[in-house]
């Protein structure tokens, strides 16, 4: 493809995040994290999603 790569430094995006959410209620009863870790097994080992799962879990916190 053709074309140039540009950085621009302001914000571009951003998101709220609402305590009544199903993202929020499923990550406080652990649905979140179980179901993750189902979609991972599926592309990798589970001694890789161990090892993911350590990282990805990190994401989880925006939502405190």
């Amino acid at each position: 493809m053709n074309g140039k790569t540009k950085y621009i430094s302001k914000k571009l995006m951003s998101f709220r995040i609402s305590n009544e959410s199903t993202t929020k209620k499923t990550m406080e009863d652990n649905l979140r994290k179980k179901e993750d870790i189902i979609m991972f097994n599926k592309f990798w080992p589970k001694w890789i999603t161990n090892i993911i799962m350590k990282v990805y879990v990190k994401s989880y916190d925006v939502y405190d």
